[in-house]
Parts: structure tokens; C-alpha cells; sequence
């Protein structure tokens, strides 16, 4: 059962992170609301997007390989998740303990 919460919630973070990352791509969303959402893990990705400069990644006048964006991005999904995966175990047995 818990297996299956966190699976559910890692597949609904990526589809909803994924969304957020495009809009913000086009320009729709600002990076932030990236960070809305997956505060405090997401704070990698969005330190990271933050220096992109039109065609590659630049920190200290060093170009950094993509793949860092795509390890921060899972990161923020994967830890993002288990968080929230916990939060909603506990709601659940909390909803249990009290009666209505």
C-alpha cells in the first residue's frame, strides 16, 4: 500500500513538474513556481535553471552538462515525492484516528 501511494504520487509530481518546467520554458510561468510546489527539494533544480544561459548551463564561466539539470529534476520528483507520500499517509491515519 505504501509502495503503491508513493508511485502514484511520483507519477503525479512528474506529469505536474514536467507541465511547470514547460510553462516556464515558454515562458508562460516564472521559475518560482516550480519551487512553489516542490519546496524544499526543488531548490537544486531551480538554482540550476536559474543559470542557463540560451544554450548550455553556466556556473563560475563553467559549462555544465545537462545531465545535472535532469539529476537535480529527478531528485526534486523522487524526494519531492516521498515527502508528500508521507504527508498523505498521515492525513489518511489521522482521517482514521478521529472520529467523524
Amino acid at each position: 500500500m505504501k509502495v503503491k501511494r508513493y508511485a502514484l504520487v511520483v507519477l503525479a509530481m512528474l506529469v505536474v513538474d514536467w507541465t511547470l518546467g514547460a510553462l516556464h520554458v515558454a515562458g508562460v510561468l516564472p521559475l518560482w513556481s516550480f519551487l512553489l510546489l516542490n519546496f524544499p527539494f526543488g531548490l537544486p533544480s531551480v538554482w540550476l535553471e536559474a543559470h542557463w544561459v540560451g544554450t548550455h548551463y553556466s556556473i563560475g564561466n563553467q559549462n555544465v552538462n545537462e545531465l545535472w539539470s535532469f539529476a537535480a529534476f529527478f531528485f526534486a520528483v523522487v524526494a519531492q515525492a516521498g515527502l508528500y507520500s508521507w504527508l498523505l499517509g498521515l492525513w489518511q491515519r489521522r482521517r482514521q484516528v478521529i472520529p467523524a
